[in-house]
């Protein structure tokens, strides 16, 4: 008569044990999905895209990122990677050990095989970064001789000492009483003739001769050429002693068979081999400046803006960013390949461009000038 009691106890004990393994079971079910959903962010720290601090992080990409997470309702979690992290991009983003990435990371489209990229937000240049010299007379004199006296001026100025002194030969006999008879005092004449043909654009006497008179013309086209070439040469070397960039980089060109350092993973490599420049090759920002400063390279060719930042943080002395562009850096949101996220971060892209938010965004970091390049 106790039987059914048993089978019924028995039945109820069965019930709990099963509830007992089976919640804990369900409860990492859960919580495995739940992580799942959780986006892998890594971070290239880079000022000013990417401000990291203790409380809050902050810059362009770090905001723009979490504006798309706000649209799309998504998770996330970030992971800083070194100043170095550029060459880590691609391998983290094919083992699946990341979903994105995000600071200033241009469009290359050497790893289009192996990631993906977002549309562009914003447009950057990498520029040459030199040693800041004083300007003074010895430097200004320097780059007068080494822009203007080159083969084509010392052959008009040549051209002109040559047709007064054939002038003087010509026209002695015609002016016996103005020029000297004898080759002693002919030639010392002639020089001064010729200079100052150069500089009156004056022959200050009626020529005879027809031969003398075609020698002339040519003085006197040679000259004003001269006169002229030599002004802007003149202007420029001015020019440079009021600007920053009076130093011995002041074109391309001069970087040719110079030691150029550069970040590894940033993509100005080619272009500056193309330059036939000797690319020393850094992990980091700092490792540039370094070698920079110990004169172990001429020059380094750095983004702009974080080379700027990195000298306001840093305050190396010496150093300066030129003028000098060597290419535009398209920055983007960097994906794995075939991303299921792609599109719903270029959406998210454009919206915030058409509405203006980019650029507002990019007003707390920028001047007016440089946040005109955060909407493309």
């Amino acid at each position: 008569m106790q039987l059914p009691y048993i089978n019924k106890t028995l039945f109820l004990l069965l019930s709990i044990l099963s509830c007992i393994y089976i919640y804990p079971a369900y409860s990492v079910e859960k919580a495995s999905s739940e992580k799942a959903d959780v986006l892998r962010v890594g971070v290239i720290p880079f000022d000013p895209f990417v401000i990291a601090a203790k409380d809050e992080n902050k810059g362009i990409s770090i905001e723009l990122w979490e504006e798309i997470a706000r649209l799309n309702n998504w998770k996330y979690e970030y992971d800083f990677l070194p100043e170095s992290g550029y060459k880590e991009i691609e391998p983290l983003l094919k083992d699946n050990k990341l979903d994105v990435v995000i600071g200033p990371i241009a469009i290359s489209y050497r790893r289009l095989e192996d990631i993906s990229y977002s549309i562009p937000y914003f447009i950057t240049t990498s520029n040459v970064i030199t040693k800041d010299t004083n300007t003074s007379f010895g430097s200004l004199l320097l780059h007068f001789v080494k822009r203007v006296f080159r083969l084509p001026l010392f052959l008009l100025l040549l051209t002109v000492l040559v047709c007064s002194f054939l002038v003087w030969l010509k026209e002695r006999k015609n002016f016996p009483d103005r020029f000297p008879q004898s080759f002693k005092h002919g030639i010392p004449y002639s020089i001064w003739y010729g200079f100052h043909a150069i500089f009156s654009a004056d022959i200050f006497f009626e020529i005879k001769d027809t031969y003398a008179r075609v020698l002339t013309v040519i003085m006197l086209i040679c000259s004003v050429a001269l006169v002229s070439i030599s002004a802007a040469a003149i202007t420029s070397a001015l020019t440079l002693s009021h600007s920053q960039f009076a130093n011995k980089t002041a074109l391309l060109e001069d970087l040719q068979g110079e030691s150029v350092a550069i970040i590894s993973g940033t993509e100005v490599d080619r272009y500056a081999r193309n330059l036939e420049a000797n690319i020393v090759t850094v992990d980091t920002m700092e490792q540039a400046f370094e070698a920079l400063r110990n004169d172990e390279v001429s020059a380094v060719i750095a983004d702009k803006l974080l080379a700027r930042d990195y000298l306001y943080k840093h305050k190396p002395e010496g150093v300066q960013i030129t003028e000098i562009v060597v290419r535009s850096n398209v920055l983007s949101i960097a994906l794995q390949k075939d991303s299921d996220l792609k599109d719903k971060i270029n959406y998210s892209i454009v919206r915030l461009q058409n509405e203006d938010w980019l650029y507002r965004m990019c007003l707390h970091y920028l001047n007016r000038h440089e946040a005109a390049f955060c909407t493309l």
